[in-house]
């Protein structure tokens, strides 16, 4: 089945301008760009306030929402639990957790 797939493949590559070289299929440049090409139906883009099928929806932000001001720098510790990792200790109660390193977030980069 492979090799009828590959030959069918092979001559419309050969049709299409492509040269094989042994067990090798070299595409040029143009033709690459070519195949490469996508253009997103339009629908695709996003639309505020309508769902995947047209219909109207509520807003995220609703009016009246809470707001609140995060800090400007947040810092959240990476670990592992090594008793879990390892498959050491079998007790529920037993942690092993090591410290990996800090991630910190400010000015909304890490």
């Amino acid at each position: 089945m492979m090799r009828i797939g590959m030959a069918v493949f092979g001559g419309v590559a050969l049709a299409a301008g492509v040269v094989l070289a042994g067990d090798v299929l070299k595409v040029s440049a143009s033709d690459c760009r070519k195949l490469a090409r996508h253009i997103p139906s339009a629908d695709v883009e996003h639309t505020a306030g309508v769902d995947a099928r047209g219909r109207n929806v509520v807003p995220a932000d609703l009016p009246n929402s809470p707001r609140f001001d995060l800090p400007a720098e947040i810092a959240i510790p990476i670990t592992i639990d090594l008793a879990e990792r390892t498959g050491l200790v079998d007790d529920p109660g037993v942690e092993a957790e090591a410290f990996v390193g800090l991630v910190t977030v400010r000015d909304g980069r890490a």
